[in-house]
């Protein structure tokens, strides 16, 4: 008789699952977290009154001659709603499939959970962003490589870079003007390299698009239809942000840095704000690679009490416990707070900074305005939507909005170093 093995004896052995549903993504939002949110927004537009100078009739005589009255300046803010949304489908069999011991998850729950994680992540990265829809770029002079036909692996540009912008699954347009989709297929970051020569390949779905040097790369039918950005509003230098043109108090306090981050140039943004406006930022959103260049910055301020406490026996465990903390060092902090004469303002890390950045908020000048009926659209009395002529059923997210954010309150730096 031939001995019993792993081989011969399959059919007595059961399979070990684990629990299910290990996700190895970040979903954090957390400027989204902090922003106001309003429900209100309706009518043709949106219009603030803009108040931008103390001006008018003031002067001084000794004569009794009354100052020339004048009015001030001022200005109209506005702006439209944009459609922001996800969108999640599947087949009618999948949802009896996954409803009992059969399957890891609920399908019908799943993908409503992820229709909610995909509009957050959509919103953050808008409303960190730029306002054009663009991801990233394709690196200028970079490496482009057809393999198999349809398949593409592309070099980034490093400087423009943001790893959360890409999600494997994403479909996107490349280049300007251009509406044919990829899949994004795999992102390669080179984190190990602080993201120096970041790659992506992607897999072209529709259309005949060749992504080659300097492309911009779009969310799917985003491109021009983003909603306003906090990297573009803060960094404008001219033209018009909400429809009124970038002057001395309508932008960001914005500085280009030519040194590493430390607190004299933290100082400088937050007076600065201070200076023009009489408030100041009271929240400061920043790379990974920043925060812990900055947190470096203060590892040297550390003290340590080396007093040392002789041993005895039968020693008191309170004893003891100060014997441990006197003889091991604790490396790092657990948060960053800027502390400055008008408040405090915590550092936190959003995954949707470039490496280069710092953004400085006040959290009570910035709003993310929706329309009524935002939410699942379930206007025809279910979220779930038949697709004509298939067994599918289709679920939608999200609706009108537009994100807010006076920029005379905030500062922006940028060209950080890295390293």
């Amino acid at each position: 008789m031939a001995e019993l093995n792993p081989s011969n004896a399959a059919a007595l052995l059961k399979r070990q699952y684990g629990p299910g549903a290990l996700n190895t993504y970040d979903i954090s939002t957390p400027l989204l977290s902090q922003v106001k949110k309003t429900f209100n927004l309706d009518g043709e537009r949106f219009e603030d009154y803009i108040p931008l100078s103390g001006g008018g009739g003031r002067g001084t005589t000794q004569d009794g001659t009354v100052p020339t009255a004048n009015k001030w300046k001022m200005d109209k803010a506005f702006f439209t709603s944009v459609e922001n949304m996800s969108a999640v489908k599947l087949k009618r069999t999948l949802i009896y499939q996954t409803k009992g011991d059969g399957a890891w998850v609920d399908a019908q729950a799943e993908v409503v959970k992820r229709g909610v994680i995909l509009f957050r992540n959509n919103t953050e990265r808008q409303i960190m962003g730029t306002g054009d829809g663009v991801l990233g770029k394709m690196k200028t002079s970079g490496t482009f490589t057809e393999s198999p036909a349809g398949t593409f692996t592309c070099d980034l540009d490093s400087t423009t870079f943001i790893e959360a912008n890409f999600e494997e699954g994403d479909l996107v347009n490349v280049g300007t003007g251009n509406k044919d989709q990829f899949e994004v297929d795999t992102v390669i970051p080179d984190e190990s390299n602080e993201y120096a020569n970041p790659q992506i390949i992607l897999i072209r779905k529709t259309g005949a698009q060749v992504p080659a040097s300097a492309m911009n790369i779009y969310m799917q039918g985003s491109e021009g239809n983003d909603m306003f950005g906090a990297r573009q509003i803060l960094s404008a230098t001219s033209g018009s942000l909400y429809g009124v043109p970038v002057q001395r108090r309508w932008k960001g306090f914005f500085v280009s840095a030519t040194s590493g981050i430390n607190v004299d140039i933290m100082d400088r943004i937050m007076l600065g704000v201070h200076r023009r406006c009489g408030e100041s930022p009271n929240l400061i959103v920043t790379s990974y690679t920043q925060w812990r260049l900055l947190k470096a910055t203060l590892e040297g301020l550390k003290r340590y009490d080396t007093t040392t406490i002789t041993p005895r026996f039968n020693m008191p465990s309170m004893q003891k416990d100060l014997m441990k903390e006197a003889l091991s060092g604790r490396l790092g902090f657990k948060a960053l707070v800027y502390d400055g004469p008008f408040g405090s303002a915590p550092v936190i890390i959003s995954r949707f900074c470039r490496k280069d950045e710092m953004f400085f908020f006040n959290s009570e000048r910035m709003e993310l305005k929706h329309m009524r009926g935002f939410g699942w659209h379930d206007d025809d009395g279910t979220v779930f939507l038949r697709e004509a002529g298939k067994t599918n059923y289709e679920a939608r997210y999200g609706g009108d909005m537009q994100f807010w954010l006076p920029p005379t309150f905030h500062g922006y730096l940028n060209t950080l170093p890295t390293s």
